[in-house]
């Protein structure tokens, strides 16, 4: 209890006012968490019961996995350590292979969208149930053996071998087994797989489209290097199936892989057809050319072997006659890389590699063309078209297209210089040969042109299988670490997880519950409610009594109620000790806060301890004073005495419950009740009870409703203001402290009534209950449930 003492300008001062109020672990706990009890049952219940749906009805989902090691373009050099191979592991130099290209070009939707294809997957099938379905993925009975249109789902039900049904709505249509079936948005057919178990339920039969498919499928894979310096990929893909997430990451790496395959591929490829296109138009012209020697041979009578003439010089003539047909061979073959690259102008197709001539620079050109456009193909997968470095690879093309045309007919130049040195040359040795026979000369013209054609056949020929042996030999630049794996534990959702957020939502939804109860409640529930709205001093408290009985103070009384009331009277001999004779007036803001209960209690108990005690009903308005001392004859009163009707002895009644208390009903409900209490009559019963009693006690209407406390303030040395736990609002403590400062009712102290003695909640925790049930309190201990016995100031 807190020591009070009365200033000079009649108001209670709190002396350990400025005292530190210090954090109490019990009532914390019972105001937010005891007192809710209820709650942090519920809420946590509730929240496990829906985390058990959730996992109940939440397909799983797995986690598969796969690796890929993604080669450098360039063999490593096998000396072991190099400058090159240090500098990459230092991060200055980047390999061949750019790491985030090959990500970026597993991730694109064109990739996925093959896969898609392949695995069919855009046709889906579950199982119907309750809640949800589960995919049946390769395992349904039912399959669709060929779609059209734009289906978008069916439903059927098995019903035997050779018939199903198909679901619509409340109307069920029977259908044979490869029966194509046409709907208003296409057709399609079904057909039965005795592989897998006949269903007993509903199949339901999607058809997604293969670009949403692919969209969804290319989003949810990931795709990172194990760390930073490594060219393996690691793969991870989340999905319900894991069979179906297995088969998509292994098709993936195969397609991918064939792509790379291909891409590397393009120009021997397109080499390839530019060779088969020219040997079948020079199998035509050696096909012509031989016919045109063997007839002449036959028309001449020309034998194996012709008279030999001047060996010598036909030797150099052979010679000469070999490099003329090489030097023609090449040019043709520049010719018609010329034709074939104005033809495909603005097109970027790769250019045959393997068909030029000797000169390195024209090859190194080529092979520069030839890796841009594969280049520019891989940026067009996953660049924008205004990509800067898409603009970029287009320029160099343009570029290198330019300067390979302009180096064919610089060689082509070279080439014709050459080839008309040798017809000058061997138009001087044909000179010395003239005297040989006609038909050897002639035989031979019509021979060199069979062996210009002969050798170019053969060079086509060789660089034909040359080419396809590249074919044969081209590998992938990616190898499968580790095919696609999958841990059978799913990774969503994790009951571990579900259930202890669960908890956690649980017991914070009731702690916010319980915050927001005590923030949006406007009562007053503790002696802290009230000291925070105002700095009138609080006197004590009383509790609620276990009855519906008014009076709770008796003889020998050992109740909570009775020792509070005598702790109260004790309380009151500190607030003005200096008079042996007190005035008490008792009001509070509005109705039904007790004040008529604690004036009758309060007067039996300083009657009690031998004091003459006289309590007067001075609520006029509203008397309840007789009902609650067991009086309810309408006889005399106070307001029959006020209008002169009867003597002041006549309206003291003796109480009936101590022969030192006396009191004064309020009598018949005058009209004139403020007119009545400022009359000169009531101003000589109040001066001729006080010096009759020890104690005058004025039971008086509520002040926030009329003014008749204020009228008798003038009579009173002390004011008691009664505010009720869980009825008295905290607004209306604004009234109360408005009072205090103004000084409006003489020292004036707050009785926190109404306080629950089973809880030693608020004022009563520190007030009386420290003495512990094994004396006073027994028989309210008695009758407290066990739960309650632990609560702040319980003593068992």
């Amino acid at each position: 209890m807190n020591i009070k003492e009365t200033n000079t300008s009649g108001k209670l001062v709190d002396l350990f006012a400025s005292e530190e109020v210090r954090f109490e672990l019990r009532p914390f706990l019972y105001k937010y968490v005891l007192r809710y009890w209820y709650l942090y049952f519920f809420f946590p219940g509730l929240a496990l019961t829906l985390a058990w749906l959730y996992l109940r009805y939440t397909p799983a989902q797995y986690e598969i996995k796969s690796s890929l090691l993604i080669k450098n373009d360039t063999e490593s050099n096998t000396s072991g350590i190099s400058q090159e191979a240090l500098f990459k592991e230092l991060g200055l130099l980047k390999g061949s292979t750019n790491i985030e290209n090959e990500i970026q070009i597993l991730k694109s939707e064109t990739l996925m969208r093959e896969v898609i294809q392949r695995l069919g997957l855009n046709v889906e099938y579950h199982s119907l149930g309750r809640v949800h379905g589960d995919e049946l993925y390769t395992k349904s009975p039912i399959k669709v053996d060929s779609i059209a249109g734009n289906l978008s789902r069916i439903t059927v039900r098995y019903i035997d071998r050779q018939r199903y049904e198909v679901v619509q709505g409340d109307e069920n249509i029977a259908r044979s087994y490869g029966e194509w079936v046409k709907t208003k948005d296409g057709g399609y057919r079904l057909r039965l797989d005795s592989l897998y178990p006949l269903p007993e339920g509903l199949i339901d039969i999607r058809f997604p489209k293969i670009e949403n498919q692919a969209i969804k499928y290319a989003n949810r894979l990931s795709i990172k290097p194990l760390s930073t310096y490594s060219s393996v990929l690691e793969l991870k893909l989340i999905e319900q199936v894991p069979a179906k997430g297995k088969d998509i990451l292994n098709t993936l790496v195969e397609t991918y892989n064939k792509a790379a395959i291909e891409d590397r591929n393009q120009v021997s490829l397109g080499t390839l057809n530019f060779i088969e296109d020219r040997l079948r138009y020079l199998t035509g012209e050696l096909a012509d050319v031989e016919g045109v020697v063997q007839q002449y041979k036959q028309h001449n009578e020309i034998g194996l072997r012709v008279e030999k003439g001047i060996d010598l010089v036909m030797d150099e003539l052979s010679a000469l006659d070999r490099e003329i047909s090489e030097t023609s061979v090449q040019r043709s073959v520049l010719n018609s890389m010329a034709q074939y690259l104005r033809n495909m102008a603005g097109q970027y197709q790769l250019i045959p590699a393997n068909l030029s001539t000797q000169d390195a620079a024209l090859t190194h050109l080529i092979e520069q063309y030839n890796n841009s456009v594969l280049e520019r193909e891989r940026l067009l997968r996953s660049a924008k078209p205004d990509n800067p470095v898409l603009a970029a690879a287009t320029q160099q093309l343009n570029s290198l297209y330019t300067s390979i045309l302009e180096t064919i007919a610089r060689v082509d130049k070279r080439l014709e210089a050459a080839l008309e040195q040798a017809n000058n040359k061997r138009q001087l040795l044909s000179g010395k040969v003239r005297q040989a026979p006609r038909l050897e000369r002639e035989l031979q013209e019509i021979m060199r042109q069979q062996s210009i054609k002969e050798n170019l056949y053969l060079f086509l020929l060789q660089k034909r299988e040359e080419t396809a042996l590249t074919l044969a030999t081209t590998v992938a630049n990616s190898r499968v670490v580790d095919e696609a794996r999958y841990n059978k534990k799913p990774v969503f959702p994790d009951p571990v997880m579900i259930y202890t957020l669960a908890l956690v939502l649980g017991f914070g939804l009731a702690a916010l519950v319980v915050w927001l109860l005590d923030l949006l409640n406007d009562k007053v529930r503790s002696e802290e409610d009230i000291r925070r709205h105002t700095e009138a001093p609080i006197i004590g408290g009383i509790s609620q009594g276990n009855s519906d009985k008014n009076i709770v103070i008796s003889a020998g009384d050992r109740s909570a109620a009775a020792e509070m009331f005598r702790l109260l009277r004790t309380n009151l001999q500190f607030i003005n000790p200096s008079q042996q004779k007190q005035t008490v007036l008792i009001t509070s803001t509005s109705g039904g806060e007790g004040k008529t209960y604690t004036a009758v209690n309060l007067s039996l108990t300083l009657a009690l301890s031998n004091k003459k005690t006289v309590l007067i009903g001075l609520d006029l308005r509203k008397p309840k004073l007789a009902q609650y001392i067991g009086n309810t004859s309408a006889g005399a009163g106070l307001s029959t005495y006020l209008v002169g009707q009867a003597k002041l002895d006549d309206i003291i009644q003796p109480s009936g419950l101590s022969p030192n208390l006396d009191y004064i009903a309020s009598g018949p409900i005058p009209p004139n009740p403020a007119e009545l209490i400022m009359s000169e009559p009531l101003d000589k019963m109040i001066r001729e009870l006080q010096q009759r009693y020890d104690f005058v006690i004025m039971d008086t209407p509520p002040v926030g409703l009329v003014a008749d406390a204020f009228l008798l303030g003038k009579f009173v040395s002390i004011s008691l203001y009664v505010v009720r736990h869980g009825q008295t609002r905290k607004g209306m403590l604004k009234l109360l402290d408005e009072l205090y400062r103004q000084g409006r009712l003489p020292n004036l102290a707050i009785i926190l009534n109404g306080l629950n003695p089973g809880t030693g909640y608020g004022y009563g925790y520190g007030y009386g209950y420290g003495y512990g049930y094994g004396g006073y309190y027994a028989d309210e201990a008695k009758s407290l449930p066990w739960w309650k016995k632990w609560l702040p100031g319980q003593k068992t």
